[in-house]
């Protein structure tokens, strides 16, 4: 019963240290009521969430150290298969091996000439390497186009009764 006590103690001092010394005494008390409720809640989120944040860690270490393990179990079985081969096999898979691993350091010097090229372009360019986008048009605008072209005069028309209307053409 002692050690609640002098925890609650503890916990409300600790609610008081940081209080705002404008309050009014209503207000500083509900402060402290307020922070002495939310404690318990508030650490019992965190440790919550650190608690997922561990699990979550050893999840992912365990999978690492699986995958290395499953690695080693395949390095260990291809070797072993590897020294139940003929010579003539051996020196093919040999070429194999070399193959592939010419493959990866030229896919990777490819990878750098395109990095070097970017950046050799970026670096180029004249003021800062990033700008923001600017809109360029594709064509420069000419005067606006009227919506309806301008009329003619007419050069010949010719009136004709038509029923009871009147219809007139011009050319």
């Amino acid at each position: 019963m002692k050690t609640l006590l002098v925890g609650l103690s503890v916990l409300l001092l600790i609610s008081c240290a940081p209080l705002n010394p404008h309050n009014t005494i209503g207000e500083d008390i509900g402060e402290v009521g307020l922070r002495i409720v939310a404690c318990p809640v508030t650490l019992c989120i965190s440790e919550y969430w650190l608690h997922e944040e561990r699990r979550n860690e050893a999840a992912k270490e365990a999978a690492a150290l699986a995958d290395k393990q499953a690695r080693e179990d395949y390095q260990r079985q291809y070797w072993a298969w590897y020294d139940t081969l003929p010579e003539a096999q051996k020196d093919l898979e040999d070429l194999k091996r070399e193959a592939i691993a010419q493959r990866e350091k030229d896919r990777q010097a490819m990878r750098d000439v395109a990095a070097l090229q970017a950046l050799g372009t970026a670096l180029s360019q004249q003021g800062p390497i990033f700008k923001p986008f600017q809109h360029q048009p594709r064509y420069q605008p000419t005067a606006p186009i009227p919506a309806y072209p301008a009329m003619q005069p007419p050069m010949n028309c010719i009136t004709q009764p038509y029923g009871s209307n009147v219809r007139t053409s011009c050319y």
